[in-house]
């Protein structure tokens, strides 16, 4: 078996990130990536965020295994191109014109290396169910984002495994406002530690700040309990995580 640092410096290698990359992305020191690299320090407090920046599930990347992406449904979501490559499709794709952005950006990839896509989010096909609570405004289909764009605004070197999706209710003001854009990563199907995630209960779609108290109750969050309730989660089969959240954007339209 691998260890941390092993799979930490093969997957660097991979995406041709250097360590003073990785520090930015995850707000550190490349002397502490360096330390992990080293296998020095052998159980990080980021393992979540270094993971999330990676693009890699963050068990994957702290305990091993064969897979870089576990409990996912990505592999069993797929469309083809014309060129026989295959890409995932919970992005929602409603329309040819969102199709076309679709095959046009296998084709950016390989033409212009530092453009990407990030399209929003389809919240039924992803959880394989019909949701109850999913009809709400979306104002981007995609968006389009230089390699500078990516770093800036979602400290992402790749949006390969990101999604979008418009907050759709005041549950967790003043953190995530409604008509908030949320960047989703995808990869991350379960709970791997405190965060904000993006989950799936009796059909209902749901937003909330997941943390696990000592006993083991995975405890889900409203920060505005006014309008979104909390509430323990104690039947973990009823819980389809479809994504961490990892960044969001307020967007105020205003005449002038």
């Amino acid at each position: 078996m691998t260890t941390l640092a092993e799979r930490l410096k093969r997957t660097l290698l991979e995406r041709n990130l250097t360590q003073n990359d990785l520090a930015e992305m995850v707000g550190t020191t490349q002397g502490a990536i360096s330390n992990i690299v080293k296998g020095e320090t052998q159980k990080p407090r980021n393992i979540l965020e270094i993971a999330n920046a990676l693009g890699v599930d963050p068990n994957w990347l702290r305990n091993g295994g064969d897979m870089i992406v576990s409990h996912s449904t990505l592999e069993n979501s797929q469309i083809n191109n014309n060129q026989g490559q295959t890409v995932n499709n919970f992005f929602d794709s409603g329309s040819d014109e969102l199709r076309e952005m679709l095959h046009k950006q296998q084709i950016s990839l390989k033409t212009k290396p530092t453009e990407e896509w990030v399209f929003a989010l389809d919240v039924n096909r992803l959880a394989e169910t019909d949701i109850i609570n999913a009809h709400f405004p979306r104002p981007f289909e995609a968006l389009h984002l230089s390699q500078d764009g990516m770093m800036d605004l979602l400290k992402l070197r790749s949006t390969a495994n990101v999604a979008m999706i418009t907050m759709f209710n005041e549950s967790m003001s003043p953190v995530i406002n409604k008509k908030d854009l949320m960047f989703v990563d995808t990869t991350c199907k379960q709970y791997a530690g405190e965060g904000i995630y993006l989950f799936v209960m009796n059909n209902e779609l749901y937003v909330r700040r997941l943390y696990q108290t000592p006993s083991g109750v995975l405890n889900a969050v409203a920060e505005n309990e006014r309008v979104g309730s909390s509430f323990e989660i104690d039947d973990l089969s009823r819980l389809n995580v479809l994504g961490r959240c990892v960044r969001k954007f307020s967007i105020i339209a205003e005449d002038l």
